[in-house]
């Protein structure tokens, strides 16, 4: 199972890696469109300073909104499988420390400290 999981997360990472380029190749071909047209079209380079500041600004603003997004996700998968591998080693840490337990006051902490 937990190499389904492996491989889940690789192909996750690659999709990740895919969509970032794609999303990087669609910017800058929107940037060069916009200059472009901007350089066509006006004639004051304060007005193409201007047109293509503002396209930029919104461009880069969604771009780092996707790798930031991309990074948060990536860090969730990460320490969502390493909660649950800190609890498969507590499970099996109370099945060997329960042979130990001797009293109830014992039993009940081990209960406790298995149940959360």
């Amino acid at each position: 199972m937990a190499i389904t999981e492996d491989a889940q997360a690789a192909k996750a990472d690659q999709t990740r890696t895919l969509l970032g380029f794609l999303v990087i190749i669609a910017a800058l071909l929107m940037v060069v469109i916009v200059f472009g047209t901007a350089v066509s079209k006006l004639t004051a380079s304060a007005d193409v300073t201007t047109a293509v500041g503002s396209v930029t600004t919104v461009i880069g603003t969604l771009v780092g909104f996707f790798f930031g997004n991309s990074a948060g996700s990536a860090g969730k998968e990460k320490t969502d499988a390493e909660r649950k591998n800190a609890e498969v080693a507590l499970r099996y840490a109370g099945m060997f420390a329960a042979p130990l337990v001797q009293t109830p006051d014992q039993a009940a902490e081990l209960k406790r400290i298995l149940s959360a």
